[in-house]
């Protein structure tokens, strides 16, 4: 299976779920996009994502943010939003393969909040590996 994880600019949630889903699963893969990821396409990941993510044991200081494309979105067999269906692109909206998990934006927060938010998504995302194997 092939999931696809997507937020706004591609720089913390869906990064996370890519990099910790990639690690637990032993059988299916993942990428990540952001919705306007182009508007900050050159900026580096935020340090605080960076810093969680060694926390555990992952490095992603030479992850980039990649621009969600409808391509993306149809070679993936699901994908997860941590953005409103109303910002969602039109091509999801009624896509049986689109799930939102409702998970706050941690920009502009301070460094516990970025580590609470990373550690619901590695909830989220322990969960669904043992869900689909």
């Amino acid at each position: 299976m092939k999931l696809l994880f997507v937020c706004k600019y591609n720089a913390g949630r869906s990064q996370m779920a890519q990099a910790l889903f990639n690690k637990f699963s032993k059988k299916h893969t993942s990428n990540s996009a952001g919705i306007k990821a182009l508007e900050r396409m050159n900026y580096p990941l935020p340090e605080f994502v960076v810093r969680d993510m060694n926390e555990r044991g992952i490095d992603m200081s030479k992850y980039h943010r990649k621009q969600l494309t409808q391509e993306m979105a149809e070679r993936a067999d699901k994908v997860i939003l941590f953005v409103p269906r109303r910002a969602w692109p039109e091509y999801l909206k009624n896509s049986p393969k689109a799930v939102y998990w409702k998970i706050a934006d941690a920009k502009g927060k301070s460094y516990d909040f970025h580590c609470k938010i990373r550690d619901k998504i590695e909830n989220l995302v322990t969960s669904l590996v043992k869900e689909i194997g």
